[in-house]
């Protein structure tokens, strides 16, 4: 039962990036190394607004003590706020030149964090945070209810990613990925959609900073590193980059699978036996799963659809089945 509350909450902050990177990348095809940064803002503008105010041992000097609605609220602007900043020049970049200049970003902002001590605590971070609804359930029974919060959240994003993605907001940014120049002849406001698509995706990745924060209850700058955008990347190639659904399942394999060996970690001879290898047991699901199906785990949900999907019949060396019914002419002229 750890193991699976776990999974749920920890696959499901991570899923929510994996969406997040899934409609930068899947949708409007923006490779996004930096997606750490939106998520440390969003997790340090939860902390700050909901944080009481500095005692004298303290270095930080804001503490709003706000409830736990507005802390969310100010991850989100954070987050589309920095996005908003970074986006202007990183935009105007294509291909692996915007994944450089993304990381560059990030690897900027986590200086910053570490070095203005007078906002986010400097290397201390903030200890002790406050878990919402914590006081209202037994604490062996808390890890419980914030797995359900976290998976009706992301239930929620998904719904709201899949309706985006399927109307003609998602549309516009397939053909912006598949052919810009061809976007651009069609009326398509290609810098208008580019920003969209990145302060959408940063919007959801701030929400899934303060998430993480009801789960760590810590904040300090060591937990927000390059492996967190290594590790979203990773889990959208499993799940099929493009597909939504996908993305989700991808979050939850990858980290259903650490969570397993940390918690068979425990042991003292399984420790020793698995640790060194784990990275490569990773890698190696990675490269069977993608040799077996190149798409991820969407490919193989598209082909279980199919497989139960009546078969039409034979058909006629033209294409129409030979079934039993009756095949109506027009005549002409009617």
């Amino acid at each position: 039962m750890d193991l699976l509350i776990a999974i749920v909450t920890l696959g499901g902050i991570f899923a929510l990036l994996t969406l997040a990177l899934n409609v930068q990348l899947g949708y409007a095809g923006l490779i996004n190394f930096g997606i750490v940064a939106y998520f440390t803002a969003g997790a340090y503008a939860y902390v700050i607004l909901v944080q009481p105010a500095p005692t004298e041992l303290d270095s930080y000097k804001f503490g709003f003590d706000q409830p736990t609605w507005v802390g969310l609220i100010g991850a989100v602007v954070a987050a589309v706020a920095f996005a908003a900043i970074t986006g202007w020049p990183c935009l105007r970049l294509r291909g692996e030149y915007l994944a450089l200049t993304t990381f560059a970003f990030a690897e900027v902002f986590g200086s910053l964090v570490t070095n203005t001590s007078s906002i986010t605590n400097g290397t201390l971070g903030f200890l002790g945070i406050e878990q919402p609804l914590s006081e209202q359930f037994q604490p062996e029974a808390y890890p419980m209810v914030l797995a359900g919060i976290i998976g009706i959240a992301v239930l929620v994003t998904y719904l709201i990613v899949r309706r985006v993605t399927n109307g003609p907001f998602g549309r516009a940014l397939m053909a912006l990925r598949d052919d810009e120049v061809a976007a651009v002849q069609a009326g398509k406001n290609v810098r208008k959609l580019r920003l969209q698509a990145f302060l959408f995706g940063a919007a959801i990745s701030g929400v899934a900073g303060a998430f993480y924060t009801w789960y760590t209850t810590v904040v300090s700058p060591e937990q927000f590193h390059a492996d967190i955008t290594f590790t979203v990347f990773i889990a959208l190639t499993l799940g099929g980059i493009g597909s939504n659904l996908g993305a989700i399942a991808g979050a939850a394999l990858l980290i259903g699978f650490q969570e397993t060996v940390r918690i068979l970690a425990t042991n003292p001879v399984i420790a020793e036996r698995t640790g060194s290898i784990q990275s490569a047991i990773e890698g190696l699901m990675f490269i069977i799963l993608l040799r077996v199906a190149p798409g991820g785990a969407a490919e193989i949900f598209g082909r279980l659809r199919r497989s139960k999907e009546p078969d039409p019949g034979p058909t006629d060396p033209t294409g129409t089945p030979s079934g039993d019914q009756p095949v109506v002419t027009a005549k002409a002229g009617v």
